[in-house]
């Protein structure tokens, strides 16, 4: 072979093997490597990587990497810390889970007061006058965020129930008239004959 074909040739610069005796050669600045030193150099960091660790690792069938086995839950958070119903009204709660590629994402939800309020599967449902703590608890973990939710009559009911009493007042002469403005309802106007 001539002096200048032979320059030329090719060669990894880890094993020395030419083009011709390998697949596949690349270039780097200044350096080759060919697809063979690049399978041991996989093996040595591979092996390097996962043989001291402790978490156990499994094959994933579509790639060569390897994935953990579980992601665990490490916190659940709602959209939500404090709620303010009418009787008859809902609102929907958002548990976020945290990190969001968890193994397990299963959740419960509970209501410590169901006359209060009731929930499933995050809407809150307004049943009665009072208070009430809504909770998500993750199945990993254990992990629990609450939302506190306040239900108070319907603001049609409380106006019936003021209604009713001035009437009686009225009727007894404690008071002779009240007006309300109804788009401001701590306004009022009252007179009596004492």
């Amino acid at each position: 072979m001539p002096k200048g074909e032979r320059e030329k040739e090719i060669r990894c610069s880890f094993c020395g093997k030419t083009q011709k005796e390998v697949e596949r050669i690349i270039a780097g600045p200044g350096a080759y490597i060919c697809d063979e030193c690049i399978k041991v150099c996989t093996n040595i960091i591979e092996n390097d990587l996962y043989e001291d660790s402790e978490i156990t690792y499994e094959q994933d069938e579509n790639t060569n990497l390897p994935k953990p086995e579980e992601i665990k839950v490490e916190n659940v958070t709602l959209n939500s810390q404090n709620e303010e119903l009418e009787v008859g009204e809902t609102v929907t709660l958002v548990a976020t889970i945290t990190p969001s590629d968890a193994t397990n994402k299963n959740v419960t939800w509970n209501s410590d007061n169901t006359d209060v309020a009731t929930v499933n599967n995050g809407v809150v449902t307004a049943v009665g006058e009072g208070t009430a703590n809504i909770a998500v608890t993750t199945q990993d973990g254990n992990k629990t965020a609450t939302c506190r939710v306040t239900v108070i009559k319907e603001v049609e009911e409380i106006i019936s129930t003021i209604s009713y009493d001035i009437t009686e007042l009225i009727n007894k002469n404690v008071i002779a008239s009240i007006t309300f403005n109804k788009n401001h309802q701590n306004d009022g106007d009252v007179s009596g004959t004492g």
